[in-house]
């Protein structure tokens, strides 16, 4: 098992062994890795969304749906596609 430490380590005695274009591939998996962890949840707005669409389903602006009437509404859907395209 690697400790970090020994995994940089290794990382730095790799790295001048690649070519130019391995060094951009990998520095793109990098700042892909490095931007999933800096993208933050904005709390604060979800929270107010969330507050609100309860809201407004308490006062009867919206109507929720049942897990039964999504399925529902899903199988629907999905055999209109079928028939649509001559499938069933």
């Amino acid at each position: 098992m690697f400790t970090t430490n020994s995994i940089d380590t290794k990382i730095i005695t790799l790295l001048p062994a690649l070519s130019t274009q391995q060094k951009k591939a990998v520095l793109t998996v990098v700042k892909t890795f490095v931007e999933e962890h800096t993208q933050v949840w904005d709390e604060d707005e979800y929270n107010k969304e969330m507050e609100k669409r309860f809201d407004d389903m308490q006062n009867g602006k919206i109507k929720p749906f049942t897990i039964h009437e999504t399925i529902k509404a899903a199988k629907m859907s999905y055999l209109e596609k079928q028939k649509a395209n001559n499938v069933i």
